[in-house]
C-alpha cells in the first residue's frame, strides 16, 4: 500500500496493524473542497470566510487522526480492536474490510458532504480502538 507524506508523518512504527495504517492511509487523503459550494465568485467575502473555516476544521481533523493514530501505536491496538471501534463509531459508517494477504479496505458511507467528515469519522474510530486496546490491557494485568 503506498502511503503519501502526509500519512508518513502520521506513523511512526512501520509494524503497526494493517487495518490501522488503512485508516490513517484513508484520512490522509486530500479532502478536495469545492470553493464553488461556498462562494459566488472571488469577491464573496461570507463565502470565502465559510470556506476557509471548513479547511480549517478539516485540518484540526487531521491533527485528530494524527494524535488518535499515535495513541493507537502506544496502546498496541490489534487489527480486532480496530473493527470492532468500526462497528460502534460514527454510527458504523467507516467499516475497514478484509482483503486477501492481510491488506485491509476502507469503505466510507457519507452522511452529507465526504470532504468535512471523513476525517473526523477515522478519528473517532481509532480513539475508540485505543479505548478498546487500554481496557484490553487492562484487564490482562
Amino acid at each position: 500500500m503506498n502511503m503519501s507524506k502526509r500519512a508518513q508523518s502520521a506513523l511512526r512504527d512501520p509494524s503497526i496493524p494493517s487495518a490501522l495504517r488503512a485508516i490513517v492511509v484513508y484520512a490522509a487523503q486530500n479532502p478536495g473542497l469545492e470553493y464553488g459550494n461556498y462562494a459566488s465568485g472571488w469577491n464573496d467575502k461570507s463565502g470565502r470566510a465559510a470556506y476557509f473555516s471548513e479547511s480549517r476544521r478539516i485540518t484540526r481533523d487531521w491533527h485528530r487522526v494524527r494524535a488518535a493514530a499515535r495513541m493507537c501505536e502506544n496502546m498496541q491496538v490489534t487489527d480486532a480492536d480496530i473493527m470492532s471501534a468500526c462497528e460502534r463509531a460514527f454510527s458504523g459508517r467507516l467499516k475497514v474490510n478484509a482483503r486477501p494477504n492481510n491488506v485491509y479496505a476502507v469503505d466510507y458511507c457519507t452522511g452529507q458532504y465526504w470532504p468535512t467528515e471523513y476525517r473526523l469519522a477515522s478519528a473517532v474510530v481509532l480513539e475508540l480502538a485505543a479505548e478498546y486496546a487500554f481496557l484490553r490491557l487492562k484487564t490482562a494485568a
